[in-house]
């Protein structure tokens, strides 16, 4: 998710939005969530506004199992999944600040 600053910019390419993950006016927070529901539930969305008001990017997935994501989670699944969207933000934010912020089993 964009900063709320750049919400309303025209649609980004996803080459743009890699490029934006490298800009240090916006650091990056990689958010894993917990095991109850997926990325959309109500509370975990209100969590996205108050990073993207703070100028944060919000990146966020749902596990193998979880929302539109296929499969069945188990524990290394799910450490896969978290290391390649990590490995991925990682390459396209450079040296930019990243937090990676998990809740429950997102802890690891």
């Amino acid at each position: 998710m964009l900063p709320q600053s750049l919400a309303d910019t025209a649609p980004l390419s996803e080459a743009e939005m890699e490029a934006l993950l490298a800009d240090p006016l916006y650091p990056v927070v990689l958010y894993a969530h917990g095991n109850s529901f997926d990325r959309t539930i109500a509370h975990r969305c209100e969590l996205y506004n108050v990073l993207t008001a703070m100028g944060y990017q919000v990146v966020s997935f749902d596990y193998r199992g979880y929302g539109d994501s296929e499969g069945s989670p188990t524990e290394g699944g799910i450490v896969n999944d978290t290391r390649v969207v990590y490995d991925y933000v990682r390459m396209h934010s450079k040296d930019n600040a990243v937090v990676v912020w998990g809740h429950s089993m997102g802890t690891g």
